[in-house]
């Protein structure tokens, strides 16, 4: 009896030693997604070296998970998929922070090791806590994303209490945006702060600022990207603009035009009239 459960142990601890063995070999997914997801799915995607699924005998099943902070102390979902992405929805209302391993099944070694005795051991064995449901060979975690999934900028204000801002940062604006010494002012800003103040009162809760501080040319574009909620250029209404960046302009906050001025008492030109 005494030589039967020593052979038991053995065969259990061989089959770890393998599990082990390719679980070291087996690399950490290479994942990519994007940075925000506003009122659309994004796609979270990932892959392995072509050739460890073929020699593994691929395809890999997936184990994704999501956490609510940075360190992974907060477990929010986990899913399992043979695809190699998944969908990133906005309806979720949150920050999270995404990771993703694969889970290779076990060879027939291993198989017939954790039939007879893994059903005895589990019983005494404490729960691992990997999500690895124990009956796989798991490969190494990916790196962590961040990702912001909200249904529109309202959802992510009301979230994260942050109302965040886009202001050129090109020099020469005039009254719009200037420095005082080290400080931002201008029209620009103080109806930035304005729009800050009239969120918290109607929110009922405090809303803070951020300004991000773009080029020209970045203005609508962060928009566009949902990188900003807010874009305070003094720029100049155009439905081409609002199709191309996917954006909405408010009501004009300032109107300007075009005006010939000239000198007091003097003739205007032919050239001025128009005739060439």
């Amino acid at each position: 009896m005494t030589s039967l459960v020593i052979l038991f142990i053995g065969i259990f601890i061989a089959g770890g030693v393998v599990e082990s063995i390719r679980r070291v070999f087996l690399p950490a997914p290479i994942i990519s997604a994007p940075r925000v997801v506003i009122g659309q799915t994004g796609i979270l995607e990932w892959q392995l070296p072509s050739k460890m699924e073929k020699k593994d005998g691929g395809p890999f099943t997936f184990l994704v998970q999501s956490w609510r902070d940075k360190k992974g102390t907060r477990p929010y979902k986990s899913y399992r998929t043979n695809d190699h992405s998944f969908p990133l929805f906005s309806w979720e209302n949150l920050t999270l922070y995404w990771r993703v391993k694969a889970l290779l099944p076990p060879t027939g070694g291993e198989r017939r090791a954790q039939s007879w005795v893994w059903k005895k051991v589990r019983a005494v064995m404490p729960a691992s806590g990997s999500g690895d449901g124990g009956d796989v060979s798991a490969g190494t975690w990916s790196n962590g994303v961040k990702v912001e999934q909200y249904d529109d900028i309202f959802q992510r204000i009301v979230k994260t209490g942050e109302l965040r801002v886009a202001i050129s940062r090109t020099h020469g604006q005039g009254s719009f945006s200037f420095y005082h010494g080290n400080n931002r002012r201008g029209v620009d800003p103080a109806l930035a702060c304005h729009i800050r103040k009239t969120l918290a009162k109607s929110l009922g809760q405090p809303v803070h600022i951020r300004f991000l501080y773009r080029t020209w040319n970045d203005l609508l574009l962060s928009v566009s990207k949902g990188e900003v909620d807010v874009a305070l250029p003094s720029i100049t209404i155009l439905p081409e603009r609002e199709k191309r960046y996917n954006a909405r302009f408010s009501v004009p906050y300032h109107k300007t035009g075009f005006a010939l001025t000239y000198r007091n008492g003097k003739k205007v030109s032919g050239t001025a009239r128009g005739e060439c």
